[in-house]
């Protein structure tokens, strides 16, 4: 009973620090670690040099990342999430060259949008949340490789991510947690 007690409070006290649960990562090989593109695809094409594809020679972290010469889309699609339960929809990118990138958001009512970002020479975390269309069911992300690009027309990106509010079952563990606490605070005192 008493180690039950202990994690209990250890949850709790977790929820006061203020660390937030998150559902997982909504995308699959978010970072290209299993050195292919799958469940990624290849999308529109308006005039790729090189499709696509996955590459060591440069990330933002880990081993991998994925790399386009030309104005070529790499999406995923996933099940419809309510962009109401979206906290964060990002990526990173690189350009070696100057130029922009288009990051596209599709949505289940068959409509998309999204928007173009000038592309650093560096690796940067693009953020595309304040572009979700409220009341939709985003079921793509994507990016497009360089277009309009001034150099060398490469594009790499990785650890992108569609990050969601926690989940009903991780706010349950949490108040779980905060009555252990309560509870424990209650033994002690009496």
């Amino acid at each position: 009973m008493k180690s039950k007690s202990l994690g209990l409070l250890a949850i709790g006290l977790l929820a006061l620090s203020g660390i937030q649960a998150h559902a997982t990562n909504v995308l699959t090989n978010p970072g290209f670690e299993t050195g292919a593109l799958a469940p990624w695809a290849l999308g529109n094409d308006f005039g790729a040099v090189e499709f696509w594809n996955v590459t060591g020679a440069d990330s933002q972290s880990g081993a991998f990342s994925a790399t386009a010469t030309g104005n070529h889309e790499l999406v995923q699609w996933f099940a419809p999430v309510a962009v109401s339960d979206i906290v964060e929809a990002s990526m990173w990118l690189r350009m070696p060259g100057t130029g922009v990138a288009f990051i596209s958001l599709y949505y289940s009512d068959a409509t998309d949008g999204g928007a173009v970002f000038s592309i650093s020479s560096d690796w940067a975390k693009y953020d595309a949340t304040s572009l979700l269309t409220p009341g939709k069911f985003l079921t793509g992300f994507g990016v497009y490789g360089c277009s309009n690009c001034a150099g060398e027309s490469r594009t790499y990106m990785d650890n992108a991510l569609i990050d969601t509010v926690p989940e009903p079952g991780a706010l349950a563990l949490l108040g779980l947690g905060l009555a252990g606490l309560g509870l424990s605070r209650r033994r002690k005192s009496a």
